[in-house]
């Protein structure tokens, strides 16, 4: 047996040299995504600002749990999502649920931009703790915070994990690094040949 990660088609990644503006929520805006804790996070922290990039027609009274530093987009087209992850610092992946791979996470880090996302799932194995991004524990807000703080603190580090994130994108995620992959996977299959059935080919 052979797993696969999925690959992410990024259109635009060129670096846009800003170091970012603002702290990004992508997705679908609902519970299980952890909306709720990223807004108790925003309000720690009401001196960066939050920008959440996603339909919030499920949830149409979060908007009232938002505190003055967070901002509410609704959902974007290819090229504004595009340019939401270039000029965001930090995206924040903050699931309550179990994720099979969060696309959200490596599209963020095929922009160059580090993660802090839920150590629940999928999740710690597309950010790499300290490396490409940080995890915290899934449904703590004062701990989302504290890491958010952090980083926003230090753009230089911001950077630096950005690019390691650019890096671990084009070694496993890419398009081209998925084809590889799904050819090797052929060529096994094709080494081993069929399989023997009650004793037959």
């Amino acid at each position: 047996m052979v797993i696969l990660p999925n690959m992410v088609r990024v259109k635009d990644k060129s670096d846009t040299r800003s170091r970012g503006d603002y702290v990004g929520f992508v997705g679908r805006v609902s519970p299980e995504k952890g909306i709720s804790i990223f807004l108790k996070a925003a309000k720690k922290c009401p001196h960066i600002e939050f920008r959440v990039a996603g339909s919030y027609d499920r949830m149409p009274n979060v908007l009232r749990q938002a505190s003055d530093n967070c901002r509410f987009l609704g959902h974007l087209r290819s090229t504004e999502l595009s340019q939401f992850y270039k000029f965001s610092r930090i995206v924040v992946a903050p699931s309550l649920w179990y994720e099979t791979f969060c696309l959200i996470a490596m599209e963020a880090q095929a922009y160059g931009k580090p993660v802090i996302c839920s150590r629940l799932g999928a999740l710690p194995e597309v950010v790499d703790c300290g490396v490409t991004g940080l995890l915290f524990q899934t449904g703590d807000a004062d701990e989302l915070a504290e890491k958010i703080q952090y980083l926003w603190d230090r753009p230089d580090l911001c950077r630096r994990m950005g690019d390691a994130g650019r890096d671990k994108f084009r070694r496993s995620y890419s398009p081209q690094q998925y084809y590889e992959s799904l050819m090797a996977v052929y060529e096994k299959a094709i080494e081993l040949g069929p399989p023997i059935l009650h004793g037959k080919h």
